[in-house]
């Protein structure tokens, strides 16, 4: 879970700087719309895209944030699994933890070969 904090989202457990204002992706993604129901919501000071999300077990809100990763970032990912095709171009589905408490924190995206 998250928390926000001035400009930054923060871990809802260890209180961490998770993400910046400045890494939301600000364009909305092409998503399946039998899956997903797409809708922005006003997240630190801004205008961010949200989907909703359809899943076994009922739906599952997101927003999504560009990461390029390495050492220093807070977030763990865990093994690969398929994605269940949310979005048009990613294949992959990695969840997310703290790496300094290793609460939930969200889901990773990969795309597809040659995307």
């Amino acid at each position: 879970s998250f928390e926000m904090l001035g400009h930054a989202l923060v871990c809802g457990c260890c209180h961490v700087p998770v993400l910046g204002a400045d890494e939301f992706i600000r364009s909305r993604l092409t998503t399946d719309p039998a899956a997903v129901f797409s809708y922005q919501l006003t997240l630190l000071d801004a205008s961010q895209w949200c989907y909703s999300c359809s899943t076994e077990g009922g739906r599952v809100d997101l927003t999504c944030v560009e990461r390029s990763g390495g050492e220093g970032q807070p977030l763990l990912p865990g093994p690969a699994e398929e994605l269940p095709g949310w979005f048009l171009g990613y294949h992959s589905v990695s969840q997310l933890e703290c790496k300094f408490c290793c609460s939930h924190l969200g889901w990773s995206f990969g795309l597809a070969e040659g995307e």
